[in-house]
This record gives structure tokens, C-alpha cells and sequence, in this order.
């Protein structure tokens, strides 16, 4: 019989932290540029009850499982993303974020006609008043889910953990999921999955699962 495990002192915590200094975490996952153009707003447009707002700046953030990534590497762990990404500016954004915080991008996919997941918010006075998603959320397959599937599977190949990352923007298709967990059930790795609702159960047999409380 297993001993229980220990409670999550301060001390366990940056024992646990310390410990992350020599794991290798492959993320794979929806991938998302989140840009923000900031601003101000004075009136509302003549065209329709909406505000108009001046932008004063604009920010490009990593966001899904990018996001993910850069959490994971400043914890100190070598983070292996995985993803799919459009040969498009935004595109390009996200492999210049994946650069700046020092992650690497050999396993980070360009697919040629699908564009890049982004999420560009408007916010004026500090208050969000718009959203524009651009997306193509259908799920991927043939060749290009062959060549992810593939890239995958070299991520994994020396990695501690593995942590699927699901936006539902069509990355983690059923094929893709079933062959990463393969591959971490053979090596006894530990699998942790933060879910949607489309693929809820292709996640059977995860080390961890963490839906929300909608899903």
C-alpha cells in the first residue's frame, strides 16, 4: 500500500519548484496569439451604438498552450511545444514570442492555408469592449495531423511529463491525442490534460484532469 503523500507545505512547494530545474515538459496543444489594442473612447460612433476608440497601443501576447509553455519554462523546466501555427503574420508573431522567452520552436508546425489562432481585444478606459477571433477551428487531419503526430512523438521521446493543452481550435484532433498518450503510458510518464468538452473523453486514463466547472 502506497504511503499517502506528503501535504503541500511552503517547503514541499519550492521543493517541488527546485525539482522542475531538471524536468522536461512537452506541451502540446492549441496554440494562440493574443494581441491587445489599447485605447481610449470619447463617444459613440454615428455608424451604430458602439464606442469608438482611439488605439494608443498595440501588444502581442503568447496565448493557449504558448501561454502554457512560457509558464511551465519560467518555472524552470525545458519546455517542448507543440502545435500547429498558419504561414501568416501572426504566425510569425507567435515564433518571435516563442524566441523572446527563450522556448524552442523545432516542434512548432506551419500549416500552409490554415491560419493562425488569434484573439484580438479592445479595451478602452481598462475595460474590454470588443473581441475579434480569427480561427479556423476544425479538427485537423490527414497529412497535417501526420506531420504533428510525428513531431509529437519526438517531443515525447525524452520528456518527464506530458500536458495537453485543448482550446478546442482543432490541434488536438482524437488521432493526435491517442498517440501522445500511447507513447506516455509506455513510458511511464505522467499525463495532465486541461480539457474542452468536444474530445472530454478521448482523455481516458490521464494522470490528471482538469475541466472547469462549465465543462
Amino acid at each position: 500500500m502506497k504511503p499517502p503523500p506528503s501535504p503541500l507545505t511552503r517547503d514541499r512547494m519550492l521543493h517541488l519548484i527546485q525539482r522542475m530545474k531538471a524536468s522536461r515538459v512537452a506541451v502540446v496543444g492549441d496554440i494562440i496569439l493574443d494581441r491587445y489594442l489599447i485605447g481610449d473612447t470619447e463617444r459613440l460612433s454615428p455608424e451604430a451604438p458602439v464606442p469608438v476608440v482611439t488605439v494608443r497601443e498595440r501588444r502581442d501576447a503568447l496565448g493557449g498552450a504558448a501561454n502554457v509553455a512560457a509558464n511551465v519554462a519560467a518555472l524552470g523546466a525545458t519546455c517542448l511545444l507543440v502545435g500547429v501555427v498558419g504561414d501568416d503574420p501572426d504566425g510569425a508573431a507567435i515564433r518571435q514570442g516563442l524566441a523572446l522567452a527563450r522556448l524552442d520552436a523545432r516542434h512548432v508546425v506551419t500549416i500552409a492555408g490554415r491560419p493562425t489562432t488569434s484573439k484580438t481585444r479592445i479595451i478602452a478606459r481598462s475595460q474590454q469592449v470588443g473581441r475579434i477571433d480569427d480561427e479556423v477551428y476544425s479538427l485537423l487531419d490527414g497529412a497535417d495531423l501526420a506531420r504533428l503526430v510525428r513531431v509529437a512523438r519526438e517531443a515525447l521521446a525524452d520528456a518527464d511529463a506530458l500536458l495537453l493543452e485543448d482550446y478546442n481550435k482543432g490541434a488536438l484532433a482524437p488521432g493526435l491525442i491517442l498517440a501522445v498518450m500511447e507513447v506516455a503510458r509506455r513510458r511511464g510518464i505522467p499525463t495532465v490534460v486541461d480539457p474542452k468538452f468536444r474530445q472530454f473523453f478521448e482523455y481516458a486514463g490521464a494522470t490528471v484532469f482538469k475541466p472547469n466547472r462549465r465543462e
